[in-house]
């Protein structure tokens, strides 16, 4: 192989990994505002590197009765706490119970980053879905200095989101637990998700 050949083969290399590093997720912008109903949640934090993993079960995603629909099966599914964010992209939930469930089970990346699971059942009978979902490697690091915090949540599914305020905290500044206890009203709060 002569030296020009190797040095075009490693442009191109080059330039797809550039181009693929600058592929972004689609940007989720909901519409329809709806709300989250909070059941205290937990969660546990590395005081060291100022990442957690937080597990909610049985919250209510309560839908804008003028939306459009609510489909997690064909649209991206966001979950967002403050600034952080986990997106599970279009057609990765699987719909089962003649479309009532909708789950995801993602896998171990590296680093710990991510959806581990996510469960939304919706009762025909009622107007609401239920939410639960496991997330790990989320940015706690504001919770080493500044205890609670108050930070907006949202599950974002396509232009349909659920909506709350809710309280960051742990027993103490040493302490690996993490607890979302209630909800609260930070009105100093600017929030990229309801262009507030």
């Amino acid at each position: 192989m002569s030296l020009r050949t190797i040095v075009a083969v490693a442009f191109v290399v080059w330039c797809a990994g550039t181009s693929a590093a600058q592929v972004q997720p689609p940007v989720v912008k909901p519409v329809f505002h709806g709300v989250l109903q909070l059941v205290p949640a937990t969660g546990r934090m590395d005081r060291k590197a100022g990442t957690g993993t937080l597990v909610i079960r049985g919250w209510s995603f309560i839908p804008n009765p003028d939306s459009n629909g609510v489909f997690p099966d064909r649209e991206p599914v966001l979950i967002a706490l403050g600034n952080d964010s986990f997106l599970m992209g279009a057609g990765t939930l699987h719909v089962s119970h003649r479309g009532r469930l909708f789950t995801y089970r993602g896998l171990y990346a590296a680093g710990g980053r991510g959806v581990r699971s996510f469960r939304m059942h919706h009762n025909p009978d009622d107007s609401f879905y239920t939410v639960s979902f496991k997330l790990t490697g989320v940015d706690l690091e504001k919770l080493n200095g500044e205890d609670p915090l108050c930070n907006p949540l949202a599950v974002i599914v396509g232009d349909d989101d659920g909506f709350v305020d809710v309280v960051v905290t742990s027993p103490s500044f040493e302490s690996p637990r993490v607890l979302l206890p209630r909800t609260c009203i930070d009105p100093s709060a600017s929030w990229p998700w309801l262009g507030r």
